[in-house]
């Protein structure tokens, strides 16, 4: 079995990789599906919607399958009356955009996290690429890894750590909560976190996380917020463990011999909307002269050149504060206070010209008071033109 069979059937059986494998595996087998001959785009576009629908049917509640489907989708749709080979381009240009742009977080995670780790004792549960970027970014005194059953990710996930010449201790699940008294933080990359701001991850993480709880040890979740699934928890259909609570990215699901969260979990704690708070703000404190009129910001800002080898540029703004490496950020943070909704997608069935304004990709990501970002901006029609144009100050590089 080859193409887009195969994929399907990987992802359906995996129950190893995380978020970013799984939306990554996704978007390569769009990119290979645009690769066959179409006489139409129209064609084009009707083999990528069944491609991404059987993708996204394959683990019915991962949101980053279904995150990267629609991205790709998305792209396309607003394109369909280029010729096939100029459509197929595209698409592929946004695959590889999608990408990248998913590498670029995780390393933005990691440095996000860094002055927790250092010198920190981290217990984590199964296997989440997020996390271990996070580790090998800066190394803590200790890491603490879960067997993860029933697969047991968590054994190589252990030694491939060890081989990265960190100090890790292995341990059976059922001994994880009374190995947090030596802990200084509970880790975790999110399986899904759904609109209603539940959170799936894997089974355990419930009675890790309430036993972190009552050590007064802070729960971090730090996920791609591209698998975030906009449908709340009741209709999601996951099986996975669950936490109340707004997190910060997703991806989530199926996986045979996990249980559905019991009703008690919804709810169950602000964990991690109270540690990623904590995160927007752990920069703040000693900055001087805030904006009290500014929104509270904590941002990654990237710009590329779709198609081009040219260097990815990369700034930061934290708001009320002003701080990071965005030119003006006072200018930015005050501006960024006078657009409504400044990161709200262009709506559906909007008409928009086609009129191409330009090559640059812009991907925003991180937090926006209070609420989670991640989000791409492009010039390729009207309506994209218009959106970019709200926040423009955020993009230095025109």
């Amino acid at each position: 079995m080859t193409g887009l069979a195969a994929v399907v059937e990987e992802l359906t059986a995996d129950r190893e990789h995380g978020a970013s494998w799984m939306a990554r595996r996704t978007v390569e087998a769009m990119l290979e599906v645009a690769e066959k001959p179409f006489e139409t785009s129209a064609e084009l576009f009707d083999a990528l919607v069944d491609a991404g629908r059987k993708l996204s049917e394959s683990r019915p509640g991962v949101g980053a399958i279904a995150g990267a489907a629609g991205r790709v989708l998305a792209a396309a749709n607003a394109h369909t009356f280029l010729e096939p080979d100029q459509l197929r381009q595209l698409v592929s240009e946004e695959g590889n955009a999608i990408l990248q742009a998913r590498e670029r977080a995780a390393a933005s995670i990691a440095i996000q996290l860094q002055d927790r780790l250092k010198d920190a004792v981290v217990l984590t549960h199964s296997a989440s690429a997020t996390v271990r970027e996070a580790l090998l970014h800066t190394p803590p005194t200790r890491a603490i890894c879960t067997v993860s059953e029933p697969v047991g990710e968590g054994r190589a996930f252990a030694e491939e750590l060890r081989g990265e010449g960190l100090n890790v201790d292995l341990v059976e699940d059922a001994d994880a909560p009374s190995v947090l008294d030596d802990a200084t933080l509970f880790l975790i990359g999110a399986d899904t976190v759904f609109h209603d701001g539940t959170l799936n991850n894997k089974l355990g993480t419930t009675a890790i996380a309430e036993a972190a709880a009552a050590r007064n040890i802070p729960t971090v979740v730090r996920a791609h917020a591209a698998g975030a699934d906009r449908r709340d928890r009741d209709r999601g259909g996951a099986d996975a463990d669950g936490l109340g609570g707004r997190a910060h990215r997703p991806h989530a699901l199926p996986a045979r011999g996990l249980r559905a969260a019991p009703a008690r979990d919804r709810g169950l704690m602000r964990l991690a909307a109270v540690t990623l708070a904590a995160l927007a703000a752990a920069g703040c404190a000693g900055r001087s002269s805030p904006d009290s009129t500014s929104p509270t910001a904590d941002l990654q800002i990237s710009i590329s050149i779709r198609g081009s080898e040219a260097p990815t540029k990369m700034w930061t703004l934290r708001c009320p504060d002003a701080s990071g490496t965005l030119p003006a950020p006072a200018r930015a943070c005050r501006k960024l206070g006078e657009v409504k909704d400044p990161f709200a997608p262009v709506p559906k069935g909007t008409a928009c010209t086609q009129i191409y304004g330009g090559p640059e990709i812009a991907d925003v990501s991180g937090t926006y008071n209070g609420e989670a970002v991640d989000t791409q901006f492009s010039r390729g029609n009207g309506c994209d033109i218009e959106r970019w144009n709200r926040v423009r100050f955020l993009f230095p590089s025109e």
